[in-house]
């Protein structure tokens, strides 16, 4: 160990390759505290560059792997990095803090110390092996004199040291004076020029200490500060960490009605978005709401869940936004056909507001409905985030809707968003605390993320590149090391929470997992409506957090001015995007009911290979006694592409118009659909949009717009998740806990008219509103998709419905037949099975079902002029006996199960 400065240090190492190099002139201009080096060890260079260039990542993997396998300890990315960050500089406090963020484990401390020191012992030949690629590097840019490449490096080296050595303990005054004009530009308007602001007076004194600290906490306090002053000059300042609220019987009989009980809601919702600090959560509870003979509780998931995402016309960054592009997507789904070059351009030039006169537009966007379209998007909608939809199982039984009493409600639903409001403030490092930083791009939407360009940065890369962080991730990576118990997420609640269908569960857990998952320490909840808010309060205080009880009259008191709120939004433009009342049907114009429906109904199994909007407008009214399907999901399988949400969301509500038609009095569409992660592509098409959509709701939303009943929502719970992968990457703290989604949504649609039931109710298995059983397993060893379909649903599924919602001789349709699960599982129970598959293979593979379990079926494509008619004995198809029996063997034992529970 020696002390010397940062430069001689490089010198040194320079020198003993036979370097003569002067590093001064690149060196220039970066500025160092003091000159009270550090005791470095000789090579520190060498642990600096080979930490860049990750040598000790096999390290770190066998480290894992061990862990693992002798302690069944599971280490997530961040206590790699920081078992790494040990390896590199062998600092015994970097093993400590390693250990620490580990937590709590089967294994003490001292264990997994002597087996990461074992493993280092034994695996470290390879430490050091990037030196000679650097030093090449370093040469080959001297030999050239590229003088911008061997800055890189150098300077690299350098920040590095420094952070190390010279600046290892600062002062916030230093601090504020390296970046002085910066925060005068961002903190002083022109308006308050000539006696500056009092945001930066404010920063100004704060800063004026001479107290000497690690560098690491003079930045933090510096951060934390500034953070105080930007949250004060957006109003962000005193508002609320989490909003917590309560939705269950009494606030909805304490209304009038219906309306007033969503008008209310919506603006409760609405009212949150203004309390609620950016990048944080809103939690809503949704108890069993009984309207009557109808139970609210999905319709609320669905009415809220979709306000909430879409209820702020919103102007976003044209760097990022482009308007043109999402509405020409729009509006060729709606006519049908591409637009033309010119009408592209006259677009592009609307959103850039390079083009506002009106008389300038002609032919497709001339007209009234495309205008509508055009001024939709140039402020789209936007709000929360949906996050997830957990359904917490209760020991209990609830009312359900009166016509399906029989089938068992024991779970309630736990609602979460975040709030992620666009804000372009620039913010300073979390490394270093410079605004030396630039931001052109974004992890999510309304999230945008900085790169650090300041030269004494300590996490500049080897190339000389800066530190990427957001505000987001900011707060969040702060408690990584923060052990105190507070801030800490035990295992045991992860553990129970670590699904989003929760079976066992108490309130004590309920209550625990809000206010930890989602706060801090020391922050002020809001929690609304809470009916055991003592209980709550009591949960917080013990985990050291505030918070404030209020009702839904004090937070948000019902007026005038929110009077039909709710009908206004489904009234407004979001949803002209994609069901309009009168959605006509693409293509050529169609002759009805030319559909052979006598010929089908002699046999068992009929698979129609065409377009099921096509097909159902030709059916007679009032022919389907039920349907079921999992329609194609959005943009989720190589079959099902579209422009982006909206237009799969129009195509859907077609088909459901069309439904509604079909269906006889009383008979039930059961929809099994699941909540995907995907890009809406409403706002942008880049990765920042990927995020979760919560496709039931818009289900749900748009049966309701088509005339259909919701009954209730019969939850898919496929069990334990197939993959074991780490949903918190291994770190215990707020923000950093997700679900594994572990359901999906079968709802109970009914068409107006008393509900249609199977008159031998002996025979139903459909006796709870969950309904645990696995999916299929589609793909075998080698990756192979052993099925002959990518996503193929159970037979228990179609048999739920068939069971109990339909009766011997039935027609039962399937609009997305797929291989023909539907219609196999209705031909098995007596009843006819119809499905459209417009994929010729999908057909092929439905036919090759029926005839291997020996059903007699037609198979009925369209002729060229427009009839439907019968393929005599087509081809088999193209599976494998190896994919028919697995599907076959699946089939067989859903299908005996369904007919004899007690099997």
């Amino acid at each position: 160990m020696t002390k010397r400065s940062s430069l001689d240090i490089i010198n040194s190492f320079l020198a003993t390759r036979g370097c003569r190099l002067d590093p001064r002139p690149y060196l220039d201009n970066i500025p160092t505290f003091s000159r009270d080096y550090a005791d470095l060890p000789g090579d520190i260079v060498e642990k600096i560059i080979r930490d860049s260039y990750d040598d000790a990542n096999p390290i770190v993997k066998r480290i894992s792997e061990e862990l693992a396998d002798r302690l069944n300890v599971f280490i997530g990315r961040i206590h790699k990095n920081q078992i790494k960050k040990y390896i590199d500089y062998e600092r015994q406090e970097d093993l400590h803090a390693f250990v620490q963020l580990i937590g709590e484990c089967d294994a003490d401390a001292e264990t997994i110390k002597n087996v990461c020191n074992e493993i280092i012992r034994s695996n470290s030949s390879g430490l050091g092996r990037s030196i000679p690629v650097f030093w090449s590097k370093l040469e080959e840019s001297i030999f050239n004199e590229n003088k911008d490449r061997i800055k890189d490096y150098l300077v690299f080296l350098y920040s590095r040291l420094l952070a190390l050595n010279e600046n290892h303990k600062i002062t916030l005054h230093f601090l504020f004076e390296q970046e002085r004009d910066l925060i005068r530009k961002e903190l002083v308007t022109a308006r308050d020029e000539k006696e500056l602001s009092d945001d930066f007076r404010d920063l100004e004194r704060f800063c004026d200490s001479t107290t000497v600290d690690d560098h690491a906490s003079v930045v933090t306090s510096f951060n934390k500060r500034y953070q105080e002053i930007l949250e004060r000059g957006d109003g962000t300042h005193g508002k609320k960490s989490l909003v917590f609220v309560d939705v269950n019987q009494a606030f909805f009989d304490s209304k009038g009605s219906k309306e007033e009980f969503f008008d209310h809601l919506f603006h409760c919702t609405a009212e949150s978005f203004g309390v609620l600090r950016n990048h944080r959560v809103l939690v809503i509870k949704v108890g069993n709401v009984m309207d009557g003979g109808l139970n609210l509780k999905w319709e609320i998931y669905a009415q809220i869940t979709i306000f909430a995402e879409k209820m702020r016309p919103t102007r976003f960054n044209r760097t990022y936004y482009r308007g043109e592009e999402i509405c020409a997507d729009v509006i060729e789904h709606r006519i049908g056909a591409k637009l033309s070059p010119d009408d592209l351009e006259r677009l592009k030039g609307f959103y850039s507001e390079d083009l506002r006169d009106a008389n300038a537009f002609s032919g497709t966007l001339a007209s009234p409905e495309i205008r509508e379209i055009m001024e939709f998007y140039k402020e789209p909608l936007a709000g929360y985030a949906f996050i997830d939809c957990y359904v917490l199982q209760q020991d209990r039984a609830f009312p359900n809707s009166l016509e399906i009493k029989f089938i068992e409600n024991k779970n309630e639903l736990l609602l979460v968003f975040y709030k992620n409001a666009v804000d372009e403030r620039k913010i300073p490092c979390p490394v270093c605390g410079s605004l030396k930083i630039s931001g052109n791009s974004y992890t999510e939407i309304g999230e945008k993320s900085w790169e650090c360009k300041n030269p004494l940065c300590a996490e500049r890369s080897k190339t000389n590149r800066g530190k990427r962080y957001s505000m987001r991730t900011i707060f969040m990576q702060d408690s990584l090391f923060d052990f105190r118990p507070e801030t800490t997420v035990p295992k045991s609640l992860i553990k129970v929470w670590r699904k989003d269908l929760v079976e066992h569960w108490t309130n004590e857990q309920l209550f625990a997992m809000i206010i930890k998952y989602y706060t801090y320490p020391g922050e002020t909840i809001l929690a609304i409506n809470l009916p055991d808010a003592g209980h709550f309060r009591s949960v917080a205080y013990r985990e050291k957090r505030q918070v404030e009880s209020i009702s839904f009259a004090e937070f948000a008191p019902a007026d005038a001015r929110n009077k039909g709120t709710w009908t206004r939004f489904l009234d407004g433009p979001l949803f002209e995007q994609f069901a309009r009342g009168d959605p006509r049907p693409r293509g050529p114009t169609i002759t009805p009911r030319n559909f052979p429906l006598r010929a089908v109904r002699k046999v068992p199994i009929c698979v129609v290979q065409d377009d099921c909007t096509s097909v159902m407008q030709q059916l007679e009214d009032k022919a389907i006694h039920a349907m079921i399907t999992s329609p194609p999901y959005y943009n989720a399988r190589e079959y099902s592409q579209w422009a982006n949400l909206y237009t799969y969301l129009a195509d859907m509500y077609r088909m459901i118009v069309l439904a509604k038609e079909k269906l006889v009095p009383g008979g039930v569409f059961f929809f099994n659909v699941g909540d995907i992660y995907d890009n809406e592509k409403t706002i942008v098409k880049s990765t920042m949009g990927n995020k979760r959509i919560p496709l039931g709701a818009y289900v749900v939303l748009l049966f309701q717009r088509a005339g259909f009943v919701l009954l209730d929502n019969v939850v898919w719970y496929k069990g334990e998740p197939q993959s074991n992968r780490q949903k918190n990457d291994g770190n215990f703290v707020p923000f950093y806990q997700r679900p594994t989604n572990c359901y999906e949504h079968m709802f109970i649609f009914k068409a107006p008219g008393s509900i249609r039931l199977a008159m031998d109710r002996s025979k139903n298995t459909l006796h709870a509103n969950v309904q645990k059983f696995s999916p299929v397993i589609k793909i075998g060893r080698g990756g192979i998709n052993k099925y002959g379909h990518t996503a193929p649903f159970p037979p228990e599924l179609p048999m739920l419905a068939i069971s109990c919602f339909t009766n011997p001789g039935d027609l039962v349709f399937d609009p997305y037949s797929g291989s023909g699960t539907t219609a196999i599982a209705a031909a098995t129970c007596d009843r006819c099975g119809i499905g459209t598959e417009m994929n010729r293979d999908y057909a092929r593979l439905s036919v090759g079902m029926a005839r291997e379990r020996g059903l007699p079926f037609l198979l009925l494509k369209r002729s060229g002029g427009g009839d439907f008619v019968k393929e005599v004995n087509p081809p088999p198809d193209s599976s494998t006996p190896a994919q028919k029996q697995a599907t076959l063997d699946s089939f067989g034992e859903g299908a005996a199960g369904a007919r004899n529970p007690r099997r």
